[in-house]
């Protein structure tokens, strides 16, 4: 039934998350799959507003702050005024970051090699194609 998709997606979300957390946590990390994505972000455009980050995220404000606090507090990005718009902070990977990330990227790889797992590539297309629709027709 299509009613059952959003429920499977979400608990799909939820299962793979608290594996990612298991991981990171086993490796000696406390970190949850949301900030790893900010990792993510950060070592793909180096630096990034907090603004953008939610965004992209489709985060809340008040929950990119925390993650982005916990994350700073770890040592692992810094946070400045932008140069821009000195309203606006600029989270930026600092070599720690960089480190830990190209630690936990082999991990978060393998678990989403493993969920991927005898899917064929034509299906993850389609799952693909039909999930940024979704995410087109709530914009």
């Amino acid at each position: 039934m299509r009613s059952d998709l959003l429920f499977s997606m979400y608990l799909t979300v939820r299962k793979l998350g608290g594996e990612v957390t298991q991981e990171f946590a086993n490796a000696g990390y406390d970190l949850l799959p949301e900030h790893f994505m900010i990792l993510t972000f950060l070592s793909i455009k180096t630096q990034m507003n907090q603004n953008d980050i939610g965004r992209d995220t489709f985060k809340s404000k008040s929950t990119i702050s925390r993650a982005i606090d916990k994350l700073v507090k770890s040592g692992y990005i810094t946070r400045n005024a932008c140069t821009n718009n000195r309203r606006t902070n600029c989270v930026e990977l600092t070599e720690a970051g960089k480190s830990v990330y190209k630690k936990l990227l082999p991990i978060f790889l393998s678990i989403k090699k493993n969920a991927l797992k005898g899917i064929p590539q034509n299906e993850l297309d389609t799952c693909l194609r039909v999930i940024k629709k979704m995410i087109s027709n709530t914009d």
